[in-house]
């Protein structure tokens, strides 16, 4: 009976590849023990020349979310911890290099978001409205899941 699976070497090496971008990262940072436990930018909410309000999601909850546990006292803006950007070595650990390479078209771009009258902005345009605030929000995601990883016992919150 003949086998009809591939090599298991280049998975291997595929999966080492991973492991490596992993442990290399700098999605991870020191938080000092006067911070709270809330990771947030303001660069996660998304004002894209009024493009936003076409995508069924609001694009600025993170900053009223903010603003209201301000304002109401549960949070005090010295406390949060702001996430770096996720550099490209940081999002290739999930995507392939084919797929961040198509990130250059707005056209593709347009169609990722479902918006498509993002297809008609310079790219440019695109990744600093747009892009810039998702790799932000990568970046603090998986820095809050870090965090978890570190200490079960703590509450976090990425906003």
């Amino acid at each position: 009976m003949a086998s009809s699976s591939s090599s298991p070497a280049p998975a291997l090496a595929g999966e080492a590849l991973r492991q490596k971008r992993i442990l290399s990262s700098k999605l991870y940072l020191e938080v000092p023990s006067s911070k709270a436990p809330v990771v947030y930018s303001p660069a996660y909410d998304i004002s894209f020349l009024g493009l936003e309000k076409l995508h069924p999601f609001e694009s600025a909850k993170w900053g009223r979310i903010c603003r209201y546990l301000t304002r109401e006292g549960y949070l005090d803006k010295k406390q949060m911890v702001e996430p770096l950007e996720a550099c490209k070595e940081d999002l290739l650990v999930v995507h392939t290099e084919a797929y961040l390479n198509s990130l250059k078209c707005s056209f593709r771009v347009s169609s990722i978001v479902e918006v498509p009258p993002v297809s008609l902005v310079p790219n440019w345009i695109v990744h600093r409205k747009l892009l810039h605030p998702f790799r932000k929000q990568m970046k603090g995601v998986d820095f809050v899941h870090t965090l978890t990883s570190l200490s079960a016992s703590s509450l976090l919150l990425s906003v």
